[in-house]
């Protein structure tokens, strides 16, 4: 077998089980939140809320995390030297930084969000002019169904509680 066939087999084992790793990822949370809402009697209904909510922040950063190093480690399978790869990625982060302020700042208010509990799946909110039950959290934004069955995204950074 040729070297470059060797190496697309490589990268496409690696990704595969990039993809078996985010699925028992996703499999794990999933089976810690079953567990902590259907066998804890003593946990309330915001309790689970909350538990639901933390674990759909955590199946998003799972994914994030795992593809990242998946994408790494298969191009490097590919012969990529990702030494340089990274390096460029950091002086485009320092320069993407300044220019992602926005995005900074959704991850911190998500991060608040949840940490804070400001409202968890399944809570009825009005946020950014949109009124809805919560759908999905995430560090970036936050869906919202209205009662009309309409769909909104908004960004953590525009939705302001007191």
């Amino acid at each position: 077998m040729p070297d470059w066939a060797w190496a697309m087999v490589t990268v496409v084992a690696i990704l595969v089980v990039g993809a078996i790793l985010v699925r028992l990822s996703h499999w794990g949370i999933n089976r810690v939140i079953r567990h902590l809402e259907h066998e804890q009697p003593a946990m309330t209904e915001d309790a689970k809320a909350r538990a639901r909510t933390l674990g759909s922040v955590a199946k998003g950063s799972a994914t994030f995390l795992i593809a990242l190093v998946t994408v790494l480690v298969a191009l490097e399978a590919a012969g990529l030297a990702i030494g340089p790869i990274l390096a460029a990625a950091g002086i485009a982060g320092v320069a993407l930084g300044f220019g992602a302020q926005t995005l900074v700042k959704d991850w911190i208010a998500g991060f608040f969000i949840v940490f804070e509990r400001q409202f968890d799946l399944g809570d009825y909110v009005e946020v950014a002019g949109f009124g809805g039950t919560v759908v999905e959290i995430n560090l970036r934004s936050t869906v919202l169904r209205s009662l009309d069955g309409a769909r909104h995204v908004v960004s953590n950074n525009q939705i302001q509680i007191s």
